[in-house]
């Protein structure tokens, strides 16, 4: 699923819902949304792909950290 983002709402806080990419660990829940919050933007750096560092908010995951590509959001939440 892609839809369009507004990469200027992508900011350090904001809470993101997203997709896990095809062979990520637990794959199994490919229809799962994920939550976290943006700790980090890498976008428009014109080094490679665009994504954002996130931490997570999912139970069992709270705390660990990762990257997400701008393709794997499906949602922007907010602020916390």
């Amino acid at each position: 699923m892609s839809i369009d983002i507004d990469c200027s709402q992508l900011k350090v806080g904001t809470v993101i819902a997203y997709k896990m990419r095809p062979g990520e660990m637990l794959n199994h829940h490919e229809d799962k949304e994920w939550y976290g919050k943006i700790t980090k933007t890498v976008i428009g750096t014109g080094r490679g792909a665009d994504l954002v560092w996130i931490e997570s908010l999912d139970e069992g995951y709270k705390g660990l950290t990762k990257y997400v590509l701008l393709e794997q959001i499906i949602r922007i939440e907010g602020n916390l």
